[in-house]
């Protein structure tokens, strides 16, 4: 057996043996130390953690033991080739079911500065020789971006929000900037980053937090190695992020940014209503200072409402589309998973109907109409209704019809909203309601360039755009959990 640890000039108090970093196929692994490599020594190792962090044991020793075993122990068995599939677990493990729930201040803080600085030898590139696994290095950042100075608390009399830890904005800034740096570690720290914007990031760090994400929404083409794809979830991601600050940059350029990616018809829908959300947030003075054309940019967030519903409606009928069933109106087995009623024993011998495919789907669908359609009326009244676009001063006709626009989303959102709703009327309504938007919008900024014809519903004639050919969400690169369909 190697008994061999982590190098001295990483780890403080390493174990007498001689450190020997070992390597396994394309990355690096690290040996377990002998202390922990039978699974009875490491549930001992799990015990004394729980006992220290539930505040049952508080000795200086008990610490620097859990210390001890976390660098000797769990980091080297996070490196595994076979466990590669399981850092989710093993960070839930150490960050949910015992940090998150730590009674033991004196120990959750230690821990803390100790995976502050640890987890950064896990992702950071090397000079030379092998990385460790770019899932493992996922796993390092986004346990940085994870860290709290205080915990969540939810019940009593004292509740309060999670606090995060303002000292890991440094590193999670550090490894966007790096241009050596993997994509997939970038993303990680963007989700960091944004959970601590929607915390509330202190003043005096918000422009160094524009300063790194600023060029990624200016970056038109993506950088080598990265796809187009995965370059627009990034965007995304960072337009999110200057949202959640709320913060307009010098002399408003984050807001011309915004409202430069809503005119770009080329841009990906929704990193299109990321932009138009992230514009409804900023101040309404800075909107302003920034000489935003409130008519304009109404009808742009309004069609863009259109296109966002039109695509939802495609999306949900190509999902209808070419499904094979029998003649009883039953899927073949493996739609079995998509049941959207109490599971009962029987279900893996019963067929799955048509119905039930049609009620996933029209589910699905609809919850993500919803998020599209909220997204786009913040946009226009903001999160409290009363700032957004709408809070630009502008002639009574130009203020009349963004009024207009705000009530055809809501439409839009009552058809949504309609429960044990079909896929023919939910299409119906969503067509119905969108036509009419469309031609408040067009009383705005015109008819769009290329119009196509729309679908039609009884008794009405065709005057919106056809179903727009939007992507859906872009996926995340890398490890990155990308937006669903939901």
């Amino acid at each position: 057996m190697v008994t061999a640890v982590l190098t001295p000039h990483v780890w403080a108090d390493p174990p007498e043996e001689k450190p020997i970093p070992i390597s396994a196929g394309d990355y690096r692994v690290l040996p377990i130390h002998g202390d922990y490599d039978t699974r009875s020594e490491m549930n001992s190792l799990i015990f004394l953690m729980r006992k220290v962090f539930m505040g049952l044991d508080k000795t200086p020793e008990s610490l620097e033991k859990v210390k001890r075993g976390l660098r000797s122990g769990i980091y080297p068995t996070w490196t595994q080739p076979d466990e590669v599939q399981n850092l989710p677990t093993h960070r839930n493990a150490l960050i949910d079911k015992m940090l998150v729930t730590s009674k033991n201040q004196q120990a959750h803080d230690a821990i803390n500065e100790l995976l502050l600085s640890d987890m950064q030898v896990f992702y950071r590139p090397v000079a030379s020789g092998k990385e460790f696994h770019p899932a493992l290095r996922y796993h390092a950042m986004t346990i940085i971006g994870g860290l709290n100075s205080l915990e969540a608390i939810s019940v009593g009399d004292n509740k309060r929000p999670a606090q995060p830890l303002i000292k890991a904005m440094e590193p999670m800034l550090e490894a966007i900037e790096n241009a050596k740096q993997i994509d997939a570690v970038k993303v990680a720290a963007m989700i960091g980053i944004q959970r601590h914007a929607e915390a509330g990031i202190p003043a005096a760090s918000k422009d160094l937090v524009l300063k790194q994400l600023v060029p990624i929404i200016r970056q038109k083409e993506p950088p080598a190695g990265r796809s187009e794809s995965g370059h627009r979830w990034m965007q995304r991601q960072a337009i999110e992020i200057v949202g959640a600050m709320r913060s307009p940059g010098p002399s408003g350029v984050v807001v011309t940014d915004l409202k430069r990616v809503l005119s770009d018809n080329e841009l990906p829908l929704d990193m299109r209503v990321a932009a138009v959300e992230a514009l409804g947030m900023m101040p309404p003075a800075a909107v302003r200072q920034a000489k935003v054309d409130a008519g304009e940019a109404a009808g742009l967030i309004g069609r863009l409402a259109v296109q966002s519903s039109l695509t939802g409606i495609e999306w949900l009928e190509e999902q209808m589309s070419d499904v094979p069933v029998d003649e009883e109106s039953a899927l073949a087995p493996e739609y079995a998973p998509l049941r959207t009623g109490p599971a009962t024993p029987s279900d893996e011998e019963e067929p799955v109907l048509l119905e039930e495919f049609e009620l996933f789907n029209v589910m699905l669908a609809r919850r993500r109409l919803k998020d599209r359609l909220h997204r786009t009326k913040t946009g226009l009244v903001g999160p409290d209704g009363s700032s957004g676009i709408s809070a630009i001063p502008v002639p009574a006709q130009q203020k009349a019809a963004i009024g207009e626009i705000t009530a055809a989303i809501d439409a839009l959102l009552g058809v949504v909203d309609t429960d044990n709703i079909t896929a023919e009327e939910l299409r119906v309504g969503v067509v119905r309601e969108g036509s009419k938007l469309e031609r408040t919008v067009a009383s705005l900024i015109g008819a769009p360039e290329e119009e196509e014809p729309a679908d039609t519903t009884p008794g009405e004639t065709p005057t919106g755009p056809g179903p727009a050919t939007g992507p859906g969400p872009a996926p995340g690169p890398g490890p990155a959990p990308g937006p669903g369909p939901g």
